[in-house]
């Protein structure tokens, strides 16, 4: 439930649920936290500010980096939209990524909140399959083209004692 302010005007009260808004940058987002991660993507969420109904919020900011990397990749997301996580895709694996979230407004940018994932180690199981697969195909090809040449040599030598 939104809090409700009381306003005095010549006397006259009124009451409403629409709290005045504040001048300035919105306060940092709340509860930043890693729900989910894979060997190429993380999964973040994030609470509203406190107080943020008071600040009319554009919009979040969310970016991400890896230690090597000197610029952030940035990823804009609408306060209209009510989303409140995102996953970021296409990232390397086993590799620690500094996240930051910040909201903002037409006043500027609130504090970041930042975070720290690493991402998931490749699952090496589908190595060893591909791996298994081409073993075996290699050996049955060998067997052809040793029961090939088998009957081959067989039907020469055959050929040369009825002769």
């Amino acid at each position: 439930m939104e809090p409700i302010w009381v306003q005095m005007f010549r006397g006259n009260i009124s009451v409403g649920n629409d709290l005045p808004l504040i001048i300035g940058p919105p306060p940092p987002p709340a509860g930043l936290k890693e729900t989910g991660k894979t060997d190429t993507n993380i999964d973040i969420r994030w609470e509203k500010p406190k107080g943020h109904s008071a600040f009319d919020i554009d919009g979040y900011m969310v970016s991400h980096k890896t230690d090597a990397e000197t610029k952030y990749k940035n990823q804009m997301i609408s306060a209209t939209s009510g989303v409140l996580n995102v996953v970021l895709t296409g990232l390397e694996s086993d590799t620690i990524y500094e996240i930051t979230v910040h909201a903002y407004n037409d006043d500027g940018d609130g504090d970041k909140l930042k975070i720290q994932v690493k991402t998931e180690k490749p699952d090496d199981s589908t190595t060893v399959v591909i791996v298994v697969v081409v073993v075996v195909i290699a050996i049955v090809l060998l067997l052809i083209v040793a029961m090939v040449v088998f009957f081959f040599l067989r039907k020469r030598r055959h050929r040369y004692e009825v002769c």
